[in-house]
């Protein structure tokens, strides 16, 4: 028994420690901060009843309460916190009743005018990124994985090859004597064509 009371008083405070303040307090905005855009939902407010219910019962049944009574001030929080988160509901509440269309007119330009400030400020970000990018040096990778291509070298001269009997002269960078296959042909036409050397591949050969 004396066990499940200790866990008891180390759950509350654990909970204490991690809640920090009620949802009625933290995440409930009231006419005088938020305007029209103040909460309406009661959902937090019941929450921190139902978290001080929680609290209190086990307390109370695991003999938490009797251990050390400064305990229930836990639950007392939470049961405040959401007294309060209540109150300002009702006041937003009051004030959205109150609001004429000229306020809901406002508040619509304005969550126009921040949308579009949010649009351009991402716009923004994603230009300075594409900036970053291309001023950005090619990467100079010892271990040989950079992907940035090797500088071309032009080549000169003329090579011979020799397909079925028949020789063929080509430029020394040209396509003569690259594989080829019926499922496969990458001679470029019509300057070359795949001339077979077995019933399924060969090589190209300019025509």
């Amino acid at each position: 028994m004396a066990l499940r009371r200790s866990i008891a008083v180390v759950a509350v405070v654990a909970a204490c420690v991690l809640g920090g303040a009620g949802c009625g307090v933290l995440f409930v905005d009231s006419p005088r901060s938020a305007g029209l855009r103040c909460t309406r939902s009661k959902f937090m407010p019941y929450s921190d009843y139902v978290i001080a219910t929680g609290l209190t019962v086990g307390l109370v049944a695991y003999g938490g309460a009797s251990d050390a009574p400064a305990s229930l001030s836990v639950p007392a929080v939470f049961l405040l916190s959401g007294l309060w988160g209540s109150h300002k509901v009702g006041q937003c509440r009051e004030r959205l009743a109150r609001a004429t269309p000229e306020e809901w007119q406002q508040l619509e330009a304005a969550e126009r005018a921040q949308s579009q400030r949010d649009a351009e400020e991402r716009e923004r970000q994603r230009q300075l990124v594409q900036q970053q990018l291309a001023n950005q040096p090619p990467s100079s990778d010892p271990g040989g994985t950079s992907t940035a291509p090797p500088p071309q070298r032009r080549v000169s001269g003329t090579v011979t090859l020799t397909i079925n009997g028949t020789t063929y002269t080509d430029r020394a960078d040209g396509e003569l004597g690259k594989s080829c296959s019926t499922e496969s042909n990458p001679c470029t036409p019509p300057a070359y064509a795949c001339v077979l050397v077995t019933s399924t591949s060969g090589m190209c050969a300019p025509r």
